[in-house]
């Protein structure tokens, strides 16, 4: 099944009248450079060094544990797909002039710009993550939640950064 999606994905994409890829291209290139930033995390707080470091830092065995799960491979890609949509809406409204249609972020934009939508989604995705990991069970119920967070992130993102690609 997922070969065929696949094909007809790449069916679709070929099919598009692709206009200007300058924005596309910035959105990859930026949504990849915050990616790369998180899996370094991720590597990070997995190393040895991380776990030295925090050791003779502090005795609580509890907040080290905490920290590397929340820069887990899966939040690792969570956090990676919610930055696809801040770069994708970045680049939309300082490039192409586009405007925010929801109420909040429109407010931090018009006081911080644009990137405020970088700030807005380490704000609200992280913590909610952390949450995530320390009180839900292990099982289908937290990996749905994350799925669904995940998805929230991917598909506006992956929509914006196409609609820049094929924009008139």
């Amino acid at each position: 099944m997922f070969v065929a999606g696949l094909a007809l994905c790449a069916v679709n994409l070929y099919l598009l009248p692709i206009v200007t890829p300058v924005g596309f291209l910035t959105v990859v290139s930026l949504a990849g450079t915050w990616a790369l930033v998180f899996l370094g995390l991720h590597y990070f707080f997995k190393s040895e060094v991380f776990k030295k470091f925090f050791s003779r830092l502090t005795k609580n065995r509890l907040n080290k544990d905490s920290l590397a799960k929340l820069w887990s491979g899966q939040n690792t890609a969570i956090l990676s797909a919610h930055f696809l949509d801040a770069s994708a809406t970045f680049v939309a409204l300082a490039m192409f002039g586009y405007f925010e249609q929801h109420v909040v972020p429109r407010l931090l934009i018009d006081i911080m710009g644009p990137a405020a939508m970088f700030l807005l989604k380490i704000v609200i995705v992280l913590p909610t993550l952390w949450i995530i990991d320390r009180y839900a069970e292990e099982g289908d119920f937290k990996n749905f939640l994350k799925i669904v967070i995940f998805i929230l992130g991917f598909a506006p993102g992956a929509r914006d950064a196409l609609r820049l690609l094929v924009m008139v």
